[in-house]
């Protein structure tokens, strides 16, 4: 099948933007966020042979699900509960609430439909690594 190479668009925007994603949502905002990410995702998405990591909010915006979905879509479906211990101890901009879980919850319901228009659909069950 041959070799790919790796791209995750959120090393991009923070080298692209000399600031780490916290410090853009506290100083710019979400919305602007939303817009560099936008414009990272429409520098990458022609690249061939490659795959694109990207945050979970990338399918927030219409026009990033339409560059998306010119290559394979694959939806890493993870329960909160793991996500939540596999980031503990960063400063996810939008967790930073009184009750993160929750928090979430509530996000990951909201795009669960366009998760779900994913090519596929891998399931991550805790204690599962990237080896797996």
């Amino acid at each position: 099948m041959g070799t790919y190479n790796f791209l995750d668009t959120d090393q991009i925007i923070e080298k692209a933007t000399s600031m780490t994603i916290p410090e853009i949502f506290e100083s710019e905002g979400e919305e602007a966020f939303r817009g560099v990410e936008a414009q990272i995702l429409d520098s990458v998405h022609a690249y061939v042979r490659c795959v694109i990591s990207t945050g979970g909010g990338i399918v927030c915006r219409m026009q990033n699900w339409s560059k998306l979905q010119t290559g394979i879509v694959i939806w890493l479906d993870v329960a909160p509960s793991v996500i939540m211990k596999r980031i503990e101890g960063t400063d996810r901009p939008l967790l930073q609430t009184e009750d993160p879980l929750k928090t979430l919850e509530n996000l990951l319901e909201e795009r669960r439909e366009m998760y779900e228009q994913a090519d596929l659909r891998i399931e991550i069950a805790e204690g599962m690594n990237e080896d797996q």
